[in-house]
């Protein structure tokens, strides 16, 4: 008897000691995933448009280029990423994404948001390519 007792005690202790605090955690978990969402450019002659410079206008009109460290003519220009989720919220938010180099811009509203824990960056709606004419 005094032996399940303290068996009880010591769980319960485990419980207070290492349970749950809903001050510090959300109850949420964010998977390692990396989201990000490219688009592909192109020209009348349904040629890729490579040297493109890629930025987005965000709601408080900051315009911030993202930097694209893959292959556009392979992948498409990177518009959007997981590292944007704090300008997001649960609710499709516009974004004006804007590629460009010397004499040459384009223009496309996106909207994107995040999931309640801002884990990761969700296209709400914006093409997927976008043919210059």
């Amino acid at each position: 008897m005094i032996k399940n007792i303290s068996l009880l005690f010591i769980i319960a202790a485990g419980f207070i000691l290492f349970g749950c605090d809903e001050d510090t955690n959300t109850g949420c978990m964010c998977t390692e995933e990396y989201r990000m969402y490219n688009v592909v450019i192109l020209d009348s002659g349904n040629n890729r448009i490579n040297g493109l410079t890629i930025s987005f206008v965000d709601t408080k009109g900051v315009e911030r280029i993202v930097v694209n460290d893959l292959d556009p003519v392979n992948t498409g220009y990177m518009i959007m990423n997981d590292s944007y989720v704090g300008l997001m919220s649960t609710t499709p938010t516009p974004f004006l994404i804007k590629a460009y180099k010397e004499n040459f811009s384009v223009s496309q509203t996106y909207y994107f948001y995040t999931d309640k824990c801002k884990c990761h960056v969700s296209k709400f709606s914006g093409p997927d390519t976008i043919k210059v004419l």
